[in-house]
Formats: structure tokens, sequence, C-alpha cells
């Protein structure tokens, strides 16, 4: 837009990392992404959660960062494959609907933290017996469970696959595998040549854009934002 000369490498949590975005950056506008992935769900194949949690995987095991006591802060390891994207497009005049597919030459960098592990730990138990205390349905539609209702398991249908009144229990496989993959993050970067310990450290400094996003919405009070145009979002943002 710019007209920027170089190549730009595009930094950015999961809520950005889609095949549209990632299309955009390298096949649109020649330019490279490292973006978060989520480990958890349906984001990773059974394959690829196996590879994470994977302690030895030979010239892909685990390498540790320690601190000047030897604590380990964390731990890096990486791999380069080839992926397959796709997405979805509907033109606004005709209405017609494309499917776009792509490969890219990926570098997947998986980090683990034990302080962020354990830290999500003890949340993820505290959402858990959040939920414990809920679990009628009627209380369910009174409480305000918040992220804890991830793990709220509701279910109409007996063994016999007939409906009965609603059962509420917790759902123990998601509260496994969240406990399974606390303090793993993992990276995914077009840059095949960077060093992972460089692709790491870079989307790191993701906290340097945050800290100003917290001072724009809270010192300057620039949200909540009412306005959709283009135009008007501009006006704004400048008259903040």
């Amino acid at each position: 837009r710019y007209n920027v000369s170089g190549k730009t490498i595009q930094v950015a949590d999961k809520g950005l990392n889609c095949a549209r975005n990632i299309y955009a950056a390298v096949v649109e506008s020649s330019d490279g992404y490292i973006f978060s992935k989520s480990v958890h769900g349906k984001a990773l194949s059974k394959e690829e959660k196996a590879w994470v949690l994977l302690e030895d995987s030979g010239a892909n095991r685990y390498t540790e960062y320690r601190d000047a006591a030897g604590k380990v802060l964390y731990r890096i390891k990486s791999c380069i494959d080839t992926f397959t994207y796709d997405f979805k497009e509907t033109d606004p005049d005709t209405g017609k609907e494309t499917v776009t597919r792509f490969s890219v030459k990926e570098k997947r960098v998986v980090s683990y933290n034990p302080s962020l592990a354990a830290k999500q730990k003890a949340e993820i138990l505290k959402q858990v017996e959040k939920v414990s205390n809920c679990l009628s349905y009627k209380k369910i539609a009174r409480e305000e469970l918040g992220d804890a209702v991830k793990y709220v398991s509701i279910s109409n249908v007996d063994r016999a696959g007939k409906k009965v009144k609603p059962v509420v229990g917790i759902d123990q496989d998601k509260v496994d595998e969240d406990l399974r993959f606390a303090g793993y993050n993992l990276l995914v970067t077009s840059e095949t040549d960077m060093n992972s310990e460089e692709i790491y450290r870079t989307y790191h400094d993701l906290w340097k854009i945050e800290e100003s996003f917290r001072i724009t919405k809270s010192f300057l009070d620039a949200r909540p934002v009412y306005v959709q145009k283009k135009e008007t979002i501009y006006g704004h943002f400048l008259i903040c």
C-alpha cells in the first residue's frame, strides 16, 4: 500500500493465522510471515500433535535454554515441510464461491515453557473447579462461566440415541488435552532459513505492539469503536 521496498515479514498471533492471510503474505505480496498456531482442538492433526509432545525425535529433539543458575527457561525444536492450505471466497457481485488451494514450504517451531505450563495448568484446574460447582442445567443458565464453559459437556441423548433430559458434565477429554499441551506454543513461518531461536525471539517481541494497544485503549480511550466505514474509523483514531 505504501510502496515499501524489500520483503516484509508479518508477525502476528493465532488470531490472524488463517489460509487467506498466509496466501496474501506469500503469494499476493511475495512477503513472509511468522504466525502463532494453536496446538489444541482441530488446529493440528494427530500426527502433528504427537510431534509436538515427542521428547526425543532424532534431529528434531528439543534444545534447552537455561538461565545463569541453570534453570530451564524454555525448550525449542523445529521441522520444515510443505503444507497445503485452502480457503473459500465469495464474489460480492455474482455470489459465486471459489476455493483457492496453495502450498507453502513452512518451518514450524514449537517451544515449551515450564513456568507457563505451571501457570496454565493452575488456570485449567481453576476453571474445571468452577464448572464443577455449576453442574446443573438451570445453574449453568444463571451463572457466568466465561472461558470455563469450554469444559462443559451437555448431552440430551442416552447410549441408545433416545432423547432424555439434558445431562451436564465435564468434558474430561478436553481437560486432559489442555493439560497435556500446557506450556507449549507453536509458530509457523515461511522463513525456513531463519534460525529457530531468532524466530522465537521475533515473535515474542509482539509485547511491544500489545503494550501500545493497551495505551491506545486505556489512556487514550480509543475503545469502544461504534463506527463501521473505513473513513470514519480513521477519523475516530485521529481524533483520539
